[in-house]
């Protein structure tokens, strides 16, 4: 079992529980929209993401139907040895058509108390097993809208006190 994988149940209420941070995806548009947000665009962009909507992933809390499949195929030349060995897992929903699960969502959280709002993109995945689903969830970059705060933070300390800020590590 995968680290932090959590079962139906977990997840449904994982989800309930934080589910006003959960945002919208993204709009089409790109005029007048902030830096950061064109960044997270086309990240997502290049790695191909499929952004889920929070009524999307509630409904996938409660009601996700996997039907799985899976195949070996065996081949062997006797003359040389050589062995293919192949495996093909297939997920179906109930109805039999492939299933298409958002591998993304975003959430609008504060890093820091009382700090402004940083939209992250949040890894979904899932994996079904013995007729169990698993459903494992990872922060994209945290770091970054850490480093992006502390960046703010310390510029409003510097325009508000006139002081310099130095940022460094203890000797």
């Amino acid at each position: 079992e995968e680290a932090g994988a959590m079962s139906m149940t977990e997840f449904a209420e994982f989800l309930e529980d934080r589910i006003g941070d959960v945002i919208e995806p993204l709009g089409d548009s790109y005029e007048g929209e902030p830096e950061a947000d064109q960044k997270l665009r086309k990240q997502i962009q290049l790695l191909g993401c499929t952004l889920a909507s929070p009524s999307v992933l509630l409904t996938l809390s409660r009601e996700f139907h996997v039907n799985e499949s899976s195949k070996t195929k065996i081949g062997q030349v006797l003359s040389s040895g050589e062995v293919t060995l192949q495996f093909q897992n297939e997920h179906t929903d109930a109805a039999g058509a492939p299933i298409r699960v958002p591998n993304m969502f975003l959430i609008q959280t504060q890093v820091f108390r009382n700090g402004p709002l940083y939209r992250l993109p949040v890894r979904l995945r899932y994996r079904s097993s013995g007729g169990m689903v698993k459903w494992m969830l990872q922060r994209l970059r945290p770091e970054a809208a850490f480093e992006d705060a502390v960046a703010e933070v310390l510029e409003r300390a510097h325009k508000e006190t006139g002081l310099t800020v130095l940022r460094g590590f203890p000797e």
